[in-house]
């Protein structure tokens, strides 16, 4: 077995907070938002950072733009809190979909 199948990478970490965000279906926004970090990415090296590395075209995230990545999601997150958003704050969060349940 290859030890490079079991490894976490910049890419699946990159491609799970993606989802996670749903940034992957707005590469748009994500593109300006790497932009404004003095960052130049686009729409195919989203895809290549984003695939498996079994797939040929598939690309190492360099170490430079996933760090700045999560300087977009800090940033994002405190630009949020500013106009009271609370951002990726999932305190409390079982009682309030639980509780929505029983309406």
């Amino acid at each position: 077995m290859s030890t490079q199948s079991t490894d976490i990478t910049f890419n699946h970490i990159f491609r799970h907070l993606l989802e996670l965000t749903q940034l992957n279906e707005d590469p748009d926004t994500l593109i300006q938002l790497f932009n404004e970090q003095g960052l130049t990415i686009d729409v195919q090296r989203i895809e290549a950072w984003t695939k498996d590395f079994s797939d040929p075209s598939a690309r190492r995230m360099p170490k430079m733009m996933f760090c700045g990545f999560m300087n977009i999601l800090m940033n994002i997150k405190n630009e949020a809190q500013l106009k009271e958003i609370n951002l990726f704050d999932l305190r409390g969060i079982l009682e309030d979909i639980r509780e929505a349940e029983v309406i």
